[in-house]
């Protein structure tokens, strides 16, 4: 599963539409800010979802194991 990719999609998502507020550059600065918090966390969750995931079918094969990689 590529968590990057997804975050960044998403990162650039936010960013475009934070630009849709104006031209005001205090605006583009508090959704830089806002966006730049957000990302790590987006991240953790989805490598979370990841983990609970690769879990749940690990938990349904007989052999074998899944492992989650960073």
């Amino acid at each position: 599963m590529n968590t990057a990719g997804i975050a960044a999609t998403l990162e650039e998502q936010l960013l475009a539409q934070g630009r849709l507020a104006g031209d005001e550059p205090i605006v583009e600065q508090l959704v830089d800010a806002m966006v730049a918090g957000l990302v790590p966390a987006v991240r953790q969750a989805a490598f979370e979802l990841a983990e609970q995931a690769a879990a749940e079918i690990g938990a349904q094969l007989s052999t074998g194991s899944i492992d989650v990689v960073l």
